[in-house]
């Protein structure tokens, strides 16, 4: 049995060092067992990039009790969870991209972000679908312009649970949405480059967007 090194960032830039001696088929296995919507992604992924894998195996050994980690302390929140952050995404993208948007998948099907046109009666809002036409699609919500998300016709626990990882931390959340698919969730491009598959995302939509890149590395729970 081989043994296989993993290095890997985790958020408030704590490093993660440890080797795994599980074969390909206890991972795959072994990721059954471990929710939520990234290990969820990596299970419908026939082919995994090398940091695909990495994070495979650290879900794995986790959730087996072999990586213990310590939990920074929580901080008191300033003002009322919402969606604030991905508001100032957009905002910031709208300065240099004409129709921004986000496109990722959930455990509920693909969801899309993007701004209400000028002639909706929601106006300037972000409107979060499913990115079918106006008719048809599924219309799970959308988050006005202070912030507040307001739950649509088709609304989903699925897709506000990873709307609320978007807004705690943008880029570890698209990276990781990025990564999961194999494509930004930013322009729909393939992740090939090894800046793309660190981050999740390629340096012109981390300019775009206002993202971190380069020596900063996104931080996947």
């Amino acid at each position: 049995m081989g043994t296989y090194s993993v290095t890997l960032k985790r958020d408030n830039n704590r490093v993660v060092v440890f080797t795994s001696n599980l074969t390909e088929v206890e991972v795959v296995t072994g990721l059954k067992k471990v929710p939520g919507d990234f290990a969820l992604s990596l299970r419908r992924t026939r082919v995994w990039t090398k940091a695909q894998e990495d994070w495979a195996r650290y879900m794995v050994e986790k959730a087996e009790g072999r990586i213990v980690e310590e939990q920074p302390k929580a901080q008191p929140a300033e003002q009322p969870a919402g969606m604030g952050a991905i508001v100032e995404l957009f905002a910031h993208a709208n300065v240099s991209l004409q129709y921004p948007r986000v496109t990722f998948a959930t455990s509920a099907g693909t969801v899309r972000i993007q701004r209400a046109g000028e002639r909706s009666r929601y106006a300037g809002d972000l409107m979060v679908t499913d990115g079918g036409s106006f008719e048809n699609n599924r219309f799970y919500g959308r988050i006005d312009k202070a912030g507040a998300f307001h739950p649509g016709r088709d609304s989903s626990s699925a897709v506000t649970g990873v709307l609320a990882e978007i807004a705690a931390n943008p880029a570890e959340a698209l990276g990781r949405l990025g990564l999961a698919q194999g494509q930004c969730c930013f322009c729909g491009k393939d992740l090939t480059d090894e800046a793309s598959t660190t981050h999740g995302y390629g340096p012109v939509c981390a300019k775009n967007w206002g993202l971190p890149h380069g020596a900063a590395k996104i931080k996947v729970s």
